[in-house]
Order: C-alpha cells, then sequence, then structure tokens
C-alpha cells in the first residue's frame, strides 16, 4: 500500500470520478493518486505515480479509450486505466512552458483538449474515427487525416493518397498478396 507525501495533501488538486467509484486525484506538486470507494478499500491507495517533475495542474478521463491523461510543466500525460503504471504517451507543448492549466477529453474520447494559462488552446486527435466507403469491388478508408486508402482486392491493387499543401500523391502497390 502506497502513502501520499503529506505535502500533497496540503497543495492543490484537480479530481475526477471514473468507473464503479474510482477517484483520480492529481496534486499541484507532480503527484497522481488513485483511490476507491467501494467499502473494502477506503483509505487505500490503489495507485500513486509523480506524474510531472515541478507542477500537475488538471486530470482528466475519458471512458471511451478507458485512459487517464494529466497535464503539468509543459506536457500532458496518458496512461491507462488497466495498466496505470505504464505511460501510455507523452505530449510535450513546448510553445507553453509550464502554463498549462486545463484538460479535457470529448465524450467519444476522440479529442484531447488543452488550455493554457495565456489564453492558448491545443487540441489533440486522440482516436482517428472510422470513416470509409465501397463502391463495387473498391474500399475506401480514413487511414490518417493526411492519407486516404484505397484497396480493390478483385485487381489486387492497392492506392493511397496524400494530402499534403492542397497536392494530391498517388502511390499504388500492384499486388497486394
Amino acid at each position: 500500500m502506497a502513502t501520499t507525501p503529506l505535502c500533497c495533501l496540503r497543495a492543490g488538486y484537480s479530481y475526477t470520478w471514473y468507473g464503479d467509484g474510482f477517484i483520480v486525484i492529481g496534486f499541484s506538486l507532480g503527484f497522481s493518486v488513485v483511490i476507491s470507494t467501494h467499502r473494502e478499500e477506503i483509505g487505500q491507495e490503489l495507485f500513486q505515480s509523480r506524474n510531472h517533475k515541478n507542477f500537475l495542474s488538471d486530470v482528466a478521463i475519458t471512458l471511451a479509450l478507458n485512459q487517464a491523461a494529466s497535464c503539468g510543466d509543459n506536457s500532458i500525460k496518458i496512461h491507462d486505466l488497466t495498466e496505470l503504471k505504464e505511460v501510455y504517451t507523452i505530449i510535450d507543448v513546448e510553445e507553453e512552458k509550464g502554463t498549462l492549466h486545463q484538460i479535457q477529453w470529448t465524450d467519444d474520447g476522440q479529442l484531447l483538449t488543452v488550455s493554457t494559462l495565456s489564453g492558448g488552446v491545443f487540441t489533440y486527435l486522440a482516436r482517428l474515427p472510422m470513416l470509409g466507403e465501397a463502391c463495387g469491388t473498391r474500399l475506401a478508408y480514413l487511414t490518417s487525416l493526411l492519407e486516404v486508402t484505397i484497396v480493390n482486392d478483385v485487381e489486387e491493387v492497392r492506392m493511397l493518397y496524400f494530402f499534403r499543401h492542397s497536392m494530391i500523391i498517388l502511390y499504388m502497390e500492384a499486388s497486394l498478396r
């Protein structure tokens, strides 16, 4: 069982509920703690880490992706809720050193937005929506924000369309198998 340093209890904090009675608490000194409100686990920390070296300002949860995000210093750190000990992703926001303020996921978990004390807003694509269409024997689907893949299994041809600065670059691969 981990114990939260006493200095964290006096510092500022941010928290959010998730799942069936769990709470993620982010303390301004950089620590993140997960506690449970279940009767048999009350008073016990289920997880603790120092996510940010100097300062943590906010935490947010997306149940759609089953992830937790914290912002502080000049970075965003994302954890998978099933394995909180591992940092899933680190996003450095070099433009706003030490001023990250609040963080929030969209309901579907596709976008993660962080605001800064200076009024800046940064939005990151966390999950690419599934977009696709079929016509005859061809299937087109969005591979990234700048790429569409068109597959024709009957003719065994794959085409990639890259969108760069108002130009379309076509790449064809003759054999799929």
